[in-house]
Formats: C-alpha cells, sequence, structure tokens
C-alpha cells in the first residue's frame, strides 16, 4: 500500500472520529445555549431591571430622609412640586423597568412578584405625586419591600437555572472527554503506522534538503525510490534552482536599495542643515544620535554619542519626556543667545529638541510693548501706562500718592495758527520741560491731546502742592522756541491726591483723574492755573448730574413755563410788547432763572427742542393779546445750528396764527461768532418773513461793531450793565454813543434793566424812548398780561406822565463831565 493510501484511510478515521466529536460538541453547546438564554430572559433581564428600580427608589427614600433631617418641621408636609415631579418621574420610570421585565416569560413566582409590584405602584401612581411627606416614605418603604422580594424571587430562579446548566455542561464534558481520548489513540496508532513507513523517505528527503541553496548541493538519487520520495526529490531540485535565482536577484536588488538609502541619507543631511532651526536627537541615555549645521553653529560640532550634559548647559533640555509628549522653553546660551526650545519625547526614551534663535524677535517684541505703552510724538509714557503705574503706587501705599494733570488753555489756537507741525513741537517741548522740572521724582506721562499727567508718590501736603505747581507753571510760561518761533502757552493744573474723596473706600487711577479733570473744570471757570480737588467739586458734579436729569424730565412733565416782561415805549406812553422768558417750575427749588439751566440745556443737547416750545408757547399766547402788542423770544447760538429752526418758526407762526410781525427775535453777537455767513443767512430768511430782529446785550462783546454793520438789525438792545449806573461818566457816553449809532443806522434803541426814576428820565432826555425793566414790571405769567397793560397805563396817568425833564437833563449834564 502506497503512503498517500495510507494517509488517505488514517484521514478519513481521523475525519470520522472529528465529526462526531464536533456533532456531540454541538448538541452540547446548543443545550446550553438554550438555557443561557433562559437564564438571560427570565432571570437576568428581570433582575437588573429591577435592581434598577430599587436604585430608583432608594434616591428617593434618600432625599426624602435628607428632608427630614435637614428639616423636621417639614417631614410631615406636602411634598413640593419639584419634589413631586420626582417621584412621578420615578414612578414612570420603575413601571418602565418592570413592563421591560414582564416582556419575556417568566416563572410563576417571578411574575406574582412583578404583579403585586404593579399593583403598589399603580397605588401610588394614583396619587400624581400630591401626598405627605410622610405617606411618600411609608409608600416608598412598602414599594422597596415588594422590590426586595421580587429580587429575592429572581434570584433564586437564577441560581436554579444556573444549577441545571452546570449539571449539563458536567455531563457534556465527560462525553466529548471520552469522544476525545478514543479519536486520539486511533490517530495515535495510525500515526506510528505511516511513521515506519515513510521516516526511511523523509530521512532522506531531509539530507536533500539541507544542501538546498548550498554550494554542497548534488542533484538527488531517485532511483528505486518511491514516487511520493521521486516527486519530492524532484521539487527540491526546483526548489534549489529557484533559490539561486533569488539570492542573485536579492544581490542586485540590496545594492540598488543601499545606493538610494544612501542618496536619501544626503537628501535628508541637506534638508536638516538648511533648516533655520537647530535640532539634535538624543537616545534613551541622552547621548547625541545626530544634530544639523544650525545646531552646531550654536554649540558646536559634537562627535556622536556625547553625552548631552557636555553641550547643554540648561539641564531642563534634556530632562526625560513620555513617547509622543511635547514640551516648550526658553533657555540661554552662553553666548547670550536666547533660545526657544521645544521637545518631543521618542518611543526609546530618546528626545527630538529643536531650537529657534528669538534673541531678535524679543528685541522686536520689547520695542513693540514700549510702543505700546509710550506716546509716539513725545515718547513718554502714554495714558494706559500712566493708569498702570497709578494703580501700583496706589496698592504700595494708597493714602499718599499725587496726580496732576496739565491741560493746555487754547492749544487748538496754536493748531490753527500756526500749523500742527509747530503744535506737535510745543507738546514734545512740554514734555521735555515737565522731566527736567520734576526729574526722577515724578512719573510724566502724555494722557492724550493736549493733557499730560503727573504721578507724585509720597506724602504731600497742601502747601508743598501748590509749590510745586507755581515751579511748573513758571517753567511752562516762559516761551518756547519752536522752529525760529518764540511762542507761549498757558499751562492749567488739575491736582487730586489720593486721600480726599475716596470710592467706596478704595482709589483707584481712573477715579483720581476724574478728579484732576474736576478741578481743571473749576479753574477754569474760576480763572485759576491751579487747582487742587476738594469733595465739593465732586458734589457739584453730582448736583449737576441731577440737574441734567431733572431738567430732561421737566421738558417731558410741562414744568417750563413763560413769564413775560413788558417793553414800554415811553413816547407813547404805553406797553408796545412783552419779551417771552422762560422759567423752571422745579418740584423742590421752585422758580428757577433762566441762568441756572440755559446754560445746561446748551451743554446737553436740549436747547433746540426748549427752544422750539418756547416760539411756539410765545406765539400760541401772543395771538390772544390786542394786535398793538408784539412778543419778543430769545434765540440761543446753538438753535441757529438746528437744521429745523426755519420751519420750527413757520410751524409756530402757521398754527398760532400770529402776524410775523408782532414776533420779535433777540440774538446776542455770540450768534455770528461762528458760521457767521450760514446764521446772516437764516436771519435774512426771517426778516423776508416779516419778523423784528433784534440784538441783545450790545455793548458787551468784542465785536459788536463789526457784527452790527455786517447785518443791518431792525433794533439794538442796551445791555443793562451800562444802565445801571449812569451817573458814571464811561456808563453815560457808551449809551449816549450806542443811540447815535442807531439813529445814523435807522435802527431802533431800546435800554433794559431800568430800575429806578432817575434812569428812565435820563434815557428819555438822551433820546432813549424804549425801556424794560424792574421799574415798570417783573416778568409775570401769561395770565398777567392784562392786569399788566393796565397797571402800567394807570402809572403813565400817575406819577410816569410828569417827568422831571429838568432834573433829568441836569443828572446826563454832570454824568457827561
Amino acid at each position: 500500500m502506497s503512503i498517500v493510501l495510507r494517509l488517505v484511510l488514517t484521514c478519513c478515521i481521523f475525519v470520522v472520529l472529528t465529526i462526531a466529536v464536533a456533532v456531540l460538541s454541538l448538541r452540547t453547546q446548543t443545550a446550553a445555549l438554550d438555557l443561557s438564554v433562559q437564564t438571560h430572559d427570565s432571570a437576568v433581564v428581570p433582575l437588573d431591571r429591577l435592581l434598577a428600580a430599587r436604585e430608583r427608589v432608594n434616591v428617593l427614600e434618600t432625599k426624602l430622609q435628607t428632608i427630614r433631617e435637614l428639616a423636621p418641621a417639614e417631614a410631615g408636609g406636602r411634598l413640593s412640586d419639584s419634589e413631586a415631579g420626582d417621584l412621578r418621574q420615578a414612578i414612570e420610570f420603575i413601571r418602565a423597568d418592570i413592563d421591560i421585565a414582564q416582556m419575556v416569560p417568566l416563572p410563576q413566582s417571578t411574575a406574582n412578584a412583578m404583579g403585586n409590584l404593579r399593583y403598589q405602584l399603580s397605588r401610588l401612581a394614583q396619587t400624581d405625586g400630591v401626598v405627605s411627606q410622610r405617606f411618600a416614605r411609608s409608600e416608598l418603604a412598602s414599594l422597596s419591600k415588594e422590590l426586595e422580594d421580587a429580587i429575592a424571587t429572581t434570584q433564586s430562579s437564577l441560581h436554579m437555572l444556573k444549577t441545571q446548566a452546570q449539571e449539563k455542561a458536567q455531563t457534556g464534558f465527560w462525553m466529548i472527554g471520552t469522544l476525545v481520548a478514543v479519536s486520539l489513540a486511533a490517530f495515535a496508532a495510525a500515526t506510528l503506522l505511516l511513521a515506519r513507513s515513510i521516516l526511511k523517505a523523509l530521512s532522506d528527503a531531509e539530507k536533500v534538503a539541507a544542501n538546498i541553496g548550498s554550494d554542497e548541493w548534488s542533484e538527488p538519487e531517485t532511483q528505486g525510490a518511491p514516487s511520493e520520495t521521486r516527486a519530492m526529490l524532484q521539487c527540491f531540485s526546483a526548489i534549489n534552482a529557484q533559490v539561486v535565482s533569488m539570492a542573485a536577484t536579492l544581490s542586485n536588488r540590496s545594492n540598488s536599495l543601499a545606493g538610494q538609502l544612501e542618496a536619501k541619507q544626503d537628501h535628508l543631511s541637506a534638508a536638516l542643515d538648511n533648516m533655520t532651526q537647530g535640532l539634535c536627537m538624543l537616545d534613551g541615555k541622552k547621548n547625541l544620535v545626530m544634530a544639523n549645521e544650525v545646531f552646531a553653529s550654536y554649540f558646536g560640532h559634537q562627535p556622536i554619542g556625547t553625552p548631552a550634559r557636555k553641550f547643554l548647559s540648561d539641564p531642563r533640555i534634556y530632562a526625560p519626556l513620555a513617547p509622543n509628549e511635547t514640551a516648550a522653553m526658553q533657555t540661554e546660551t552662553e553666548r547670550g543667545e536666547v533660545m526657544a526650545v521645544r521637545r518631543h519625547g521618542m518611543s526609546d526614551r530618546g528626545l527630538l529638541v529643536t531650537f529657534d534663535d528669538v534673541t531678535e524677535r524679543q528685541k522686536i517684541a520689547r520695542e513693540l510693548e514700549h510702543i505700546a505703552a509710550h506716546d509716539g510724538l513725545t515718547d513718554l509714557p502714554n495714558r494706559y501706562r500712566f493708569v498702570e503705574e497709578v494703580d501700583r503706587a496706589l496698592s504700595k501705599r494708597a493714602d499718599d500718592v499725587t496726580l496732576f494733570v496739565l491741560d493746555l488753555r487754547n492749544f487748538k489756537s496754536i493748531n490753527d495758527t500756526y500749523g500742527h507741525a509747530i503744535g506737535d513741537g510745543i507738546l514734545v517741548a512740554v514734555g521735555a520741560r515737565l522731566r527736567a522740572e520734576t526729574g526722577k521724582k515724578a512719573f510724566v506721562a502724555r494722557l492724550g491731546g493736549d493733557e499730560f499727567g503727573l504721578l507724585l508718590p509720597g506724602p504731600q501736603d497742601a502747601m508743598r502742592l501748590r509749590t510745586i505747581s507755581d515751579q511748573l507753571i513758571g517753567a511752562l510760561s516762559e516761551p518756547f522756541d519752536i522752529e525760529g518761533r518764540r511762542i507761549a502757552v498757558a499751562p492749567l493744573f488739575g491736582l487730586a491726591h489720593s486721600s480726599i474723596a475716596r470710592r467706596d473706600g478704595k482709589e483707584d487711577a481712573d477715579f483720581l483723574l476724574q478728579n484732576c479733570d474736576l478741578a481743571i473744570d473749576e479753574a477754569k471757570r474760576t480763572g485759576q492755573s491751579a487747582l487742587i480737588f476738594t469733595p465739593v467739586l465732586r458734589e457739584r458734579q453730582r448736583e449737576r448730574r441731577e440737574m441734567e436729569f431733572d431738567l430732561r424730565q421737566a421738558v417731558r412733565n410741562g414744568e417750563l413755563v413763560l413769564h413775560y416782561q413788558p417793553l414800554v415805549d415811553a413816547g407813547r406812553c404805553a406797553v408796545s410788547g412783552f419779551e417771552a422768558l422762560m422759567r423752571w417750575e422745579h418740584p423742590t427749588r421752585g422758580f428757577l432763572s433762566p441762568s441756572v439751566f440755559i446754560p445746561l440745556a446748551e451743554e446737553i443737547g436740549i436747547i433746540e427742542e426748549m427752544g422750539a416750545w418756547t416760539l411756539q408757547t410765545a406765539c400760541r399766547e401772543a395771538a390772544s393779546w390786542s394786535s398793538d402788542l408784539s412778543v419778543s423770544v430769545n434765540m440761543s447760538p446753538i438753535q441757529f445750528g438746528s437744521a429745523t429752526l426755519l420751519q420750527d418758526l413757520d410751524r409756530a407762526l402757521a398754527e398760532s396764527g400770529l402776524d410775523p410781525k408782532r414776533l420779535q427775535i433777540e440774538v446776542t453777537e455770540s450768534v455770528l461768532m461762528h458760521e457767521g455767513d450760514r446764521t446772516i443767512g437764516m436771519l435774512r430768511a426771517m426778516r423776508e418773513r416779516g419778523l423784528t430782529l433784534s440784538m441783545d446785550d450790545f455793548g458787551t462783546g468784542y465785536s459788536s461793531l463789526g457784527y452790527i454793520s455786517r447785518f443791518p438789525f431792525d433794533k439794538i438792545k442796551i445791555d443793562q450793565s451800562f444802565v445801571r449806573d449812569l451817573r458814571r461818566p464811561e456808563n453815560i457816553a457808551i449809551v449816549r454813543s450806542i443811540i447815535s449809532l442807531s439813529r445814523a443806522l435807522n435802527m431802533n434803541v431800546l435800554a433794559e434793566g431800568i430800575e429806578t426814576r432817575e434812569q428812565m428820565d435820563i434815557l428819555i432826555n438822551e433820546g432813549c424812548t424804549d425801556m424794560q425793566g424792574y421799574f415798570f414790571a417783573k416778568p409775570r405769567p401769561a395770565t398777567d398780561i392784562a392786569g399788566v397793560v393796565a397797571e402800567i397805563d394807570a402809572r403813565w396817568s400817575a406819577d410816569l406822565s410828569m417827568p422831571s425833564a429838568r432834573a433829568g437833563r441836569a443828572i446826563a449834564r454832570n454824568g457827561s463831565k
């Protein structure tokens, strides 16, 4: 029998035995699987759901117990909405768990336990959470007991199924073991028989195979050998031929790859040497493995294998890192170069380290930091840096910090007159002079525009601060030589000490700077060159803010009213009209004069709204007067900047029906100081509508004559400052000049501020018959107009109709001497 036939027979026997083992094993596994599925569905799943339900019940019981311990007084009360919601949610979750557990066939004992649980849950669910805490705890305790019973029942079923599975597994194990032992014995016997028959053939083949591919190879003898042995030896011959051929191919391929590897190594070396960063690789013992030329330029050429500690002075560079871990740091070389170091851990505990020279970059960063903290024009610290320094000083000595803020009066006029280049030169010179005067004892900064700040640390009294400010004012008042021009500036200092007027018990730079600004504002108002902040200034600011708010509310709430002061024509012995004067009926302060709130209204931007209301109200109320009475309305310069002024005027006349000839508009010369051509155009438009135009407070400005020549007003009002004391020669001379000028320009003239009979007589004798003042009547509400006219008419019939003309002329002559 041939070897092949024997092998086939042996394999068939082994296959039959293997199939028998497999069938028996399959039957055993199938039985075990069925029992596992039954165990999972009937015991594990219900037990898991019951344990989850028990956990939810335990959470609710713990929560209620915590409430009972922390708030015993509330332990018997009803559940809160959130607690009731938690109870309802838990019931729904538990019911869902039980529904899942009952979706599979269960043992009868488990099914009964599940039924009891569903009944208990139904009772608790019907309450919808509207129960007392005591009832909830009781029901949860009952539910917990039912759950424990159900869990115990399920665990008992699980134990029973587990026991059955173990018995079946043990039986199957012994059956499979017996069959496997029989199979192994049969296989061993067949193997021994085959081994004896093929051992010699294999021994011969082994001798031949040992020489495959070697120089000792010789073609094997196949004469008389079994067919299987002959075929094997022939295969060995073919294999030997292939091995020889493959060896030659591999040799050629190896030589080619060696050349390519050498080329790639050259490329890698070139790439590393052309990197802008230095690079080195260290092995697990922190010895040098490789490095590029940039690294060598930093640390010198180091032989491969050199320990890192010999060329890296900073041990942090070669500190261990986990594989793929990265770290960054900065270090400095012995030559003073600043290096940004990035390290990467490798799998063999080695390191890949790169070095980037950031010396120049850091220099640029410092320069940028300087630029960010300094003024580009004067190179002084800027506001940001100044605030930082002030806050630092306050953190050290909160009660011993003094701030000076310098403001240059009318600096804009220097820019407008000489140009911004000259203005910039002055700012540079001011900064240099401040530093020269203060030296190192003060921190000087440019805060922006024409504002400079000085920080003076250490205790200072008021006298010392005044001395310092006087010195600085004296130094800055000296003219500056800028591009061949001698230009003087007017310095103005606001001072604030940190021990004055704290905010919420502490100070900060912004608060002190605010105090300095308040001091500057007060110095401007009072004409001083330096002023130390006091809490009164902030109180005034607070009052002003309150006044702003109250004024805005007054406009909305209708607290503004118009009073009227009569304009008297002494030539006709009659009232010719009334001047509308705004009053503010403040809820707590009573009637306030326009001098109190009109400037404020101009600053906060509501003067246009107030002016439009004044026009409408004055026209409406004047329309009900006698047709021979005019009404005079003052207009703020800001109103002439309004794009709707003429429309407001037309609307007031149209809605009231007042004849435009009865409306007089009073303006001061300040109206013409800004955008004079535009303002004159608006005045002409008013005249074209038939309005009378009057220049108020004539003679008090610097250029009244210039403006009066540019636009011929209908009337000039002599300011009361000239009328108040007509006994003074200069006053009577000015009044006489204004009256003569008005006659020459064919304008009417009116004197305001008449308070005595003597003043009236003098003005009559000088030829001025239009008058206004308390001598005739104080401003009165519109409801008193008829009464005021009647009172003045009665006075003309009594004492005003017989003026002492002779006495008036005598006083006028004495005043002119």
